[in-house]
């Protein structure tokens, strides 16, 4: 069984003060999603093509509507401007509750990130590319979450790493459904790291030793220290 972080070099990132206006960034934005969006799909959805960019989050959700889970990408800029979360396209009524609560819990915790920055004088632009073309994506609040403080530091997650978890808006971790067919959709979709709440501790026994060493695993106490894990930065 694998556990532990690989350890990933990081080039600087402009600070948000420098990033371009809203008109010119939605025009790159759009062009850079549909590109991901292309090479993800054209690879059957092999992961790590669209995650070397602050801000990019693989994460599995649970559409209720179906019963099945679904792989997603979750990618966040941060812009001049006035505290406001603009979700680009249709987001689902379980996706716009799970930004709003890694919104809320990133705001409250500022100084256990170690971030100074007054986040009311900007926005965050956030974009869901559903990759299995599923209505709904449960339980990814902890992805939002790290998406976010991925965009505020202008560090990039590590390639190939997907996070799973649902949290509260204090940030008490929850525990996410079907862990075992989850890691599965995440080793089959080319997936390197999965990151785990560690309130699933115990599910682990379920999971076939073929996917527990098909792939580095970890598990994470709280939504800070997912963040911490999926940037590579202890």
């Amino acid at each position: 069984m694998g556990q532990g972080g690989e350890k990933a070099e990081f080039q600087g990132q402009p600070h948000p003060a420098q990033v371009q206006r809203p008109g010119a960034y939605c025009q790159d934005l759009t062009h850079a999603l549909l590109e991901d969006y292309y090479l993800v799909i054209h690879s059957e959805y092999v992961l790590g093509f669209a995650t070397e960019s602050p801000g990019s989050v693989y994460t599995i959700g649970t559409d209720t509507t179906d019963h099945r889970l679904a792989l997603f990408l979750i990618q966040t800029q941060m812009n001049r401007g006035s505290g406001r979360i603009v979700p680009l396209g249709n987001l689902s009524t379980k996706m716009k509750d799970a930004l709003k609560t890694a919104d809320a819990h990133l705001k409250a915790n500022l100084k256990n990130l170690g971030i100074d920055q007054d986040l009311n004088a900007y926005d965050f632009t956030v974009q869901v590319i559903n990759l299995n073309q599923a209505r709904e994506g449960a339980e990814t609040a902890v992805a939002f979450f790290v998406s976010m403080v991925s965009a505020v530091l202008g560090k990039a997650v590590i390639e190939r790493t997907v996070i799973v978890g649902e949290m509260s808006v204090q940030g008490m971790l929850l525990k996410v459904n079907a862990l075992p067919e989850r890691m599965q959709l995440a080793v089959e979709s080319g997936a390197k790291r999965i990151l785990i709440p560690s309130e699933n501790k115990r599910d682990l026994a379920d999971v076939p030793d073929a996917i527990l060493t098909a792939t580095q695993w970890q598990f994470y106490d709280s939504p800070t220290k997912a963040a911490v894990l999926a940037m590579g930065l202890g």
